[in-house]
């Protein structure tokens, strides 16, 4: 049995990689969320299968941590997956272009303390038994979302990015790091806006299916083509194409609807 821990786990998605994991029978997962398990839809499935786990907690308080520890504790021996999938995607900007404080340290507590959370919880284990590591990014990381002026979800996930980075260095052969480069998703999977954006289901199963391989791979791309573009020419362009190119593109694709 694999036993997989996945932050975030209640909705988007995160729920949809326990979805594609509860697939297969040698998988057990245990999901971290601020929600209750009655309160998770399909949670009723999850639990049906004695596969699934959950974990009630904050990731940015200290009894995140502790639980990881608890639980690390009951598998001793056995190597984890731990699936870092936290992220709060909300614009931290107001109308006349001014930064909302609050919103942006919300955004740091979640993705960065969280972060602090979640390794201090499980080092010990990855290095004493082994395991995957794996960190749910976004190409947010290297330009601004298109939609809406945000600047700590960007400047959280480049510093996830780099994290990661470290931590395959410092780790080396003893735990596999993983980066997970991801393009703007369809969070309402109705496929009815764009057809050329995945939604969480699709995404999902694109992540779960590199995980199952015997050589997981140091970074996934999803779609493939648009981090290729990402990663190849939008770093490249100027500022003042760049900005022409997203004033282009808002009013081509439509706002998101809340």
């Amino acid at each position: 049995m694999t036993y997989c821990l996945i932050m975030g786990s209640s909705r988007g998605l995160g729920a949809a990689m326990v979805e594609e994991f509860l697939k297969r029978e040698d998988m057990f997962i245990i999901g971290f969320a601020r929600s209750d398990i009655k309160d998770i839809k399909n949670s009723g499935q999850w639990l049906a299968t004695k596969r699934y786990r959950h974990i009630k907690t904050d990731i940015t308080q200290s009894e995140c941590t502790e639980k990881l520890k608890a639980i690390c504790s009951e598998l001793s021996g056995k190597p984890l997956m731990i699936i870092f999938n936290a992220a709060l995607v909300k614009s931290d900007s107001s109308e006349n272009k001014r930064i909302i404080y609050p919103i942006f340290d919300e955004i740091n507590r979640i993705a960065i303390g969280g972060l602090r959370r979640v390794l201090e919880g499980v080092e010990d284990h990855l290095l004493n038994f082994g395991g995957v590591f794996v960190g749910v990014s976004a190409f947010s990381a290297i330009a601004p979302p298109v939609q809406e002026l945000r600047l700590a979800y960007p400047a959280t996930k480049a510093y996830l990015d780099m994290a990661l980075r470290c931590l395959r260095f410092a780790w080396k052969a003893k735990v596999k790091v993983v980066t997970v480069h991801l393009g703007h998703l369809d969070s309402l999977g109705d496929g009815k806006r764009y057809w050329f954006v995945p939604n969480y289901a699709q995404t999902a199963r694109k992540i779960t299916q590199a995980l199952g391989r015997v050589n997981i791979p140091n970074e996934i791309n999803y779609p493939f083509l648009y981090n290729l573009l990402y990663r190849r020419f939008f770093v490249f362009v100027p500022d003042r194409v760049y900005y022409w190119a997203i004033s282009l593109l808002t009013k081509i694709i439509p706002e998101q609807k809340k």
